[in-house]
């Protein structure tokens, strides 16, 4: 039975759709007010000349239209509460599934579609697109309507909104062609206008504006192409519906007249039939005009349906003892993610608790990708990665996560305080954790000089701070409440020499506590506090052992161990 949020919402707003079914329902009995009250002032007010009864029908098609607003205002209320309820339910889980996947086969900004297609399908349930949509069951209570004035009218009535309906068809069809071709190059658009935007200042620095806009405006062109051809044609149809159902109201309201010459039916009988037949194919025109944003909504649930029924299959992991013992690869191969090459193959490497571990090696050797792998961020494409010889899947995040202390090359801090980011984002950071943390990175000093201190708001990215005080904040995240994994990659970077001191303590620390520490570096300094070294070439591991025999072998070869190859 499928769970996800999704479906699981489904039931819920199944029962305020049935609600809505009703109301709509209602209001196409009521709508027959005006028909009724046109065809009562023809065949028998002025028939009679009673003002009395001009009066009594007066107040009660008031009456009823009074009922058909509040049925109105009562049905778009419903209609927020639904797209509140899916979007309260849905975008949490859709959010977390966004953070998961764009780490395996998708970017971020296709990651974050995800999330833009909870909000699409939000806009569309609190929208004017599915009232129209309530309002095509209404059609044949006209049509039996304007049937019951004369039989000849309802043939003529019902068969020209069969024509409508597949004019309708038709439309639906073309764009459910198309919508999906133009959905891919919109993505494509937004995602080359996104990069663009995160690169502004490379843009600028190295005069890239003219080229960076040619490829967007190559882009956005096969984009206004597919959307021009794709519009042009539901545009025709629909152009081509409106015209039709014009004609068909003048031709109801002409044979009328001719009926009522013959006298067949009253002249009351005409209004009530032009009414009755233009209301009676009014929701399809409605559908025809929303039908781009309907078959959008469609593909568009249909797609987070998937992402999540995809999500849903991870099974729980149980909760296994607090890691502390090692932590093993064996032939790890890893791809970049989505169908990208195999960076790393074959990789074996093995810490223990108290030790910790250098990657050494030139650029684009792999280290990140192994600092990836171990982190958890990047899945095996084969091999095993373990801790305490359960697998990462084994693992639940929220458990395994706190044990792990994390700083990548570039350390990106979220838009919060640096209490907040030092403290993983807790709703109740721990006071006494953040300051030892901070201590440890060396900073505590640096934020009690800012104007806020532990209170200062760092900006989006950590860009309030320079590249030092990023890497040292994000060196305190990492040794935030003393984690069994110390994973860093490159942390030295940005750092000056009283900021090395700060990390060489930290790799100590670590190791004196019994947790485990992996470095990817080449400064000497902290090569010299590591215990074992793996020297990466080309994705494959060059040399791995201890120390002091790498460092005596590459000195003995004239070779600097950051640069060692096969």
């Amino acid at each position: 039975m499928d769970s996800h949020p999704a479906s699981r919402t489904v039931p819920a707003l199944g029962r305020l759709t049935v609600y809505l079914a009703v109301i709509s329902g209602l209001m196409s009995l009521l709508s027959l007010t005006g028909s009724l009250y046109m065809l009562q002032v023809y065949d028998r007010v002025l028939v009679s000349r009673s003002v009395p009864t001009l009066v009594v029908i007066s107040i009660l098609a008031a009456a009823l239209f009074l009922f058909f607003g509040l049925f109105d205002i009562l049905r778009a209320q419903i209609l927020v509460r639904m797209a509140a309820r899916f979007e309260r339910k849905v975008a949490p889980e859709a959010y977390r599934v966004a953070l998961d996947t764009s780490r395996h086969d998708r970017s971020a900004h296709e990651a974050l579609e995800i999330v833009r297609d909870t909000d699409g399908i939000r806009a569309f349930i609190a929208g004017p697109a599915p009232l129209a949509i309530f309002d095509l069951p209404s059609m044949p209570l006209f049509l039996g309507f304007v049937y019951l004035l004369h039989p000849y009218l309802g043939v003529l009535a019902a068969g020209s909104a069969l024509v409508i309906c597949g004019l309708a068809a038709l439309n639906a069809i073309w764009l459910g062609r198309h919508q999906r071709r133009l959905m891919l190059l919109s993505r494509q658009r937004s995602a080359i206008a996104e990069t663009n935007i995160l690169n502004a200042d490379i843009v600028r620095a190295m005069g890239l504006g003219p080229r960076i806009i040619a490829r967007y405006a190559r882009s956005n062109e096969a984009h206004l192409q597919a959307l021009t051809g794709a519009s042009d044609v539901s545009a025709s149809l629909s152009a081509i519906s409106r015209v039709f159902r014009m004609m068909l109201q003048s031709a109801v309201l002409g044979y009328a007249a001719y009926l009522s010459i013959s006298d067949q039916i009253s002249a009351g009988a005409i209004i009530a039939a032009t009414i009755a037949t233009a209301r009676a194919v009014g929701p399809v025109d409605q559908t025809l005009v929303h039908g781009r944003q309907i078959m959008a909504t469609r593909q568009t649930y249909a797609r987070l349906r998937a992402a999540l029924t995809a999500a849903r299959r991870i099974v729980t992991p149980m909760t296994l003892p607090r890691p502390a013992r090692e932590i093993a690869t064996q032939n790890l191969a890893v791809a970049a993610p989505g169908d990208g090459p195999v960076l790393i193959s074959g990789v074996s490497v093995r810490v223990t608790a108290g030790h910790a571990l250098g990657l050494v090696g030139p650029s684009g050797c792999g280290k990140t990708t192994l600092i990836k792998a171990l982190a958890g961020i990047w899945p095996p494409r084969a091999g095993t990665v373990r801790i305490d010889g359960a697998e990462f899947a084994q693992w639940a995040p929220e458990q395994l996560g706190p044990q792990i202390g994390y700083l990548p090359q570039d350390a990106s801090l979220f838009d919060a305080t640096i209490e907040e980011n030092i403290a993983r984002l807790a709703d109740q950071p721990d006071a006494d954790k953040v300051i030892r943390a901070a201590q440890a990175a060396g900073i505590h000093d640096m934020v009690l000089r800012l104007p806020q201190g532990y209170k200062t708001r760092v900006g989006q990215q950590g860009a309030l701070l320079s590249g030092g005080q990023r890497q040292r904040v994000g060196l305190a995240r990492a040794l935030y409440d003393d984690p069994f994994l110390l994973i860093l990659d490159e942390p030295n970077s940005n750092l000056d020499p009283d900021g090395e001191d700060s990390l060489i303590r930290a790799i100590l620390a670590t190791k004196a506590r019994g947790g485990i520490a992996i470095v990817a570096t080449h400064r000497p300094r902290v090569l010299e506090v590591l215990d074992d070294i793996a020297i990466l070439h080309l994705g494959k591991v060059a040399g791995y052992g201890p120390r002091q025999k790498l460092l005596s072998a590459a000195r003995t070869g004239g070779s600097d161990p950051g640069q060692v190859s096969n």
